[in-house]
């Protein structure tokens, strides 16, 4: 039993803490339930979740070395949506409301409301924040890794794919989290 808070540091390690940390101060950082500009938090955090759990779970099984970092990444992936809905929550429902109604990605209904998407807006906000570029550089071409920075060819690259791999596998509801997977090594590889 853990009962003082050096134990847990020694127990889960600093990077398990500081990865819990962070995941409790951004779910905070937003309330649950149906948000001003219609975005459906709940339905954001689980997803959130899901992909950061599916990153990391990716990461340990492909052998990245900082599966904490991956779990992080994804699940600040989409933190521009609720960043434009509580800053912006008429435009916001304007663009949810035509991505229901005309079958378009949310993010080309953001980017024809505000000129860009999700994407960009939580990349600006997390380096106001001051978080490590690699994570930005997630949240900034999470949806494309194709269009990350050829030059970074290593660790940013992989993480971006990673947490890419693990929206789509939060977004299809593919099970990559049990012991079965609908999804082989070998095409998580390929897509590395």
């Amino acid at each position: 039993q853990i009962t003082q808070i050096s134990q847990s540091v020694t127990r889960i390690g600093f990077r398990g803490i500081l990865e819990l940390a962070m995941g409790i101060s951004v779910l905070e950082a937003f309330k649950k339930g149906l948000g001003k500009g219609g975005l459906d938090r709940r339905g954001f955090w689980r997803h959130s979740l899901a992909v950061a759990l599916a990153s990391r779970r990716l990461a340990l099984q492909l052998g990245y070395p900082d599966h904490e970092e991956a779990f992080v990444a994804g699940l600040l992936h989409d933190i521009g949506k609720p960043l434009l809905e509580e800053c912006f929550p008429e435009e916001y429902r304007r663009a949810i409301d035509r991505a229901r109604r005309e079958g378009l990605p949310i993010r080309q209904a953001e980017h024809d409301v505000f000129g860009a998407e999700h994407a960009f807006f939580g990349g600006l906000l997390l380096k106001e924040w001051g978080i490590p570029s690699a994570i930005i550089q997630v949240v900034l071409h999470h949806h494309q890794p194709e269009r990350h920075a050829v030059q970074d060819e290593g660790h940013g690259r992989t993480l971006v794919r990673l947490v890419h791999l693990g929206n789509a596998a939060g977004a299809a509801k593919v099970s990559i989290l049990g012991h079965r997977t609908h999804v082989t090594r070998e095409q998580l590889e390929a897509n590395l």
